[in-house]
């Protein structure tokens, strides 16, 4: 995945009632787009220490343009994040920065923000995910509501063999 720009890790001994983990931030594919601004797909992972084998996706909302903590909870609804259950995790931005539509100027921008930004966090992420434990995850999943919705349905129709669960 040669479209790295900048990878940071770090390792959160627990907080937040979250477990031990290592936090890695990154960004790929910078450009400059045709409305002169200056565009990447941002990300989090967390890989847990004591991993279970699993990998999640945490889909975005709205218009997306922030990197929320990649912690395995977007919609509340379930009692214990995908941190705390074993899970590898990850976000990203869609490709642009800042929740509003403007990133719509740019033809690019937009294609990431379908769909292209998505696939290039979930290759990158399972790519850092295979190298840190040695293995690819044993089970693959998303999890989204509102965009993160769409995201699914996006991956879907898309790229069917990516998860093996969509929610």
């Amino acid at each position: 995945f040669g479209a790295v720009a900048r990878l940071n890790a770090t390792y959160d001994a627990g907080c937040d009632g979250q477990p031990a983990h290592c936090v890695v931030r990154g960004s790929a594919a910078p450009r400059t787009g045709v409305d002169g601004k200056a565009y990447e797909t941002r990300f989090e992972l967390r890989l847990p220490t004591d991993w279970s084998g699993r990998f999640l996706y945490q889909g975005g909302g709205g218009n997306d343009g922030v990197v929320a903590p990649a912690v395995g909870r977007n919609t509340g609804s379930f009692p214990d994040t995908g941190l705390q259950r074993g899970f590898a995790v990850v976000t990203t931005d869609a490709g642009h920065q800042g929740a509003t539509a403007e990133f719509g100027l740019d033809p690019e921008a937009r294609i990431d923000h379908a769909y292209a930004a998505h696939e290039r966090t979930a290759t990158i992420a399972l790519t850092i995910v295979s190298w840190y434990y040695g293995r690819a995850p044993d089970h693959r999943y998303f999890v989204g509501c509102c965009g993160g919705g769409r995201q699914g349905m996006m991956f879907a129709q898309r790229y069917p063999s990516y998860f093996d669960g969509i929610a």
